[in-house]
């Protein structure tokens, strides 16, 4: 039986490995050209850009470095960004742009009576705790949620998740 074991343990540790490098590609890549890193992720940018109306009033959550922030902003009227890191939070405060505002907040503490047209977080449900209870509070303030999130159809998201015996959700 641990003969059996041996090669299940080693590529669960592969697959960890292939994660980890990828992650760290990603972080690279945008330290090194957040220009390529955009061109990378150009379907998302797409889809979230492409469903912002002109106008809108715009929560979006995880802002990092604001890339995505700046070309919400180019359709919409108004921008605030909801940013937990707080080294993130220090880069987004060199954003000039009255239209834009920024926070250093958890969001699943964060409260405000502001309405808003859409609320984007991109990469960033996977991280809050309870995300249906997030997703039901921005409901009462927002009309539309654009999300993008990993899931079952990652393949290093899948294999990580069966490692660690997390079910899908």
């Amino acid at each position: 039986r641990i003969t059996g074991l041996a090669p299940r343990f080693f590529l669960r540790k592969i697959v960890f490995l292939c994660f980890v490098f990828m992650e760290l590609a990603w972080y690279l890549l945008n330290r090194i050209d957040p220009a390529k890193a955009l061109q990378y992720r150009k379907g998302t940018i797409d889809f979230v850009i492409g469903n912002i109306r002109e106008g809108e009033r715009v929560l979006e959550i995880g802002p990092a470095e604001g890339h995505l922030s700046g070309m919400i902003i180019e359709k919409a009227k108004y921008l605030l960004g909801v940013e937990i890191d707080k080294k993130y939070y220090q880069k987004l405060l060199a954003i000039k742009d009255s239209r834009m505002r920024f926070i250093n907040e958890d969001i699943e503490g964060y409260a405000t009576d502001e309405i808003f047209d859409s609320a984007v977080l991109i990469h960033t449900l996977e991280h809050i705790k309870d995300p249906e209870r997030l997703l039901s509070r921005l409901s009462a303030s927002v009309k539309k949620i654009i999300i993008e999130s990993p899931g079952e159809a990652d393949w290093w998201l899948g294999c990580l998740k069966s490692d660690l015996d997390i079910p899908a959700w």
